[in-house]
């Protein structure tokens, strides 16, 4: 289910927008699709836990508010800020993760059933001259589950002729660990929540590269070939 409103002032310099949707998942296996359908049937838990059912729901609902505002400065310099709020509710853990404790004892993943989280987006778009364009992004993220996150982007693309662009781009990224995160074997038997998925593990990544883009088209549509 999703509904969005979108808004431009008459001298086209900022730009609102508003989207809400909701998303509502059965996170049972078992569906089978063709003559004789059946609905999903049960949790995959991992083999050796199947002896019991170890929650009391299978259904996640996602609620997401995010809107966006977009900012001409001036010829050369556009920005935008995009708030966003998310909230989950019902079944937040993966039902096949299996959690090893302090005791030697396994259990399935655990985690609480309300979920907040709120990301924030920033960028800006510089156009330095006809042929080279600079983008910048920054993400910030943040959950009731003890996650921060921080990333940050930048590319530059320059058109070296009609038909080639290059862009040389770094990007960052910096999380802290859930509360609930430790690592094989480290999780207190008496803890009531608990996970060593290491997406919610603390983690630093760069990652830089190179974009290359040919349009032939391009320069054969301005020559009026088509």
């Amino acid at each position: 289910v999703r509904a969005s409103f979108h808004f431009t002032t008459p001298d086209k310099m900022r730009q609102f927008a508003v989207a809400a949707s909701a998303y509502f998942d059965d996170l049972r296996w078992g569906r089978r699709v063709g003559p004789g359908i059946t609905p999903p049937e049960t949790l995959i838990y991992p083999s050796e836990l199947r002896y019991k059912e170890w929650y009391n729901t299978h259904n996640r609902y996602t609620y997401n508010l995010k809107t966006e505002f977009v900012q001409v400065i001036n010829k050369r310099l556009v920005a935008a800020l995009s708030p966003e709020l998310v909230i989950q509710r019902g079944l937040l853990a993966t039902p096949f993760h299996r959690v090893y404790f302090t005791n030697d004892s396994v259990r399935v993943e655990n985690f609480p059933n309300k979920k907040t989280r709120i990301p924030l987006g920033a960028r800006v778009r510089y156009f330095a001259g006809a042929k080279t364009i600079v983008k910048a992004n920054y993400n910030f993220y943040s959950d009731n589950f003890g996650i921060t996150a921080h990333t940050v982007d930048l590319e530059v693309a320059v058109k070296v002729s009609a038909q080639v662009t290059l862009s040389p781009f770094v990007r960052g990224y910096t999380q802290t660990a859930s509360k609930y995160f430790k690592p094989y074997g480290q999780h207190d038997p008496s803890a009531r929540y608990y996970s060593s998925d290491y997406d919610h593990s603390a983690f630093q990544a760069v990652k830089a590269g190179f974009g290359f883009r040919w349009a032939p088209f391009n320069y054969i549509s301005k020559q009026g070939i088509f």
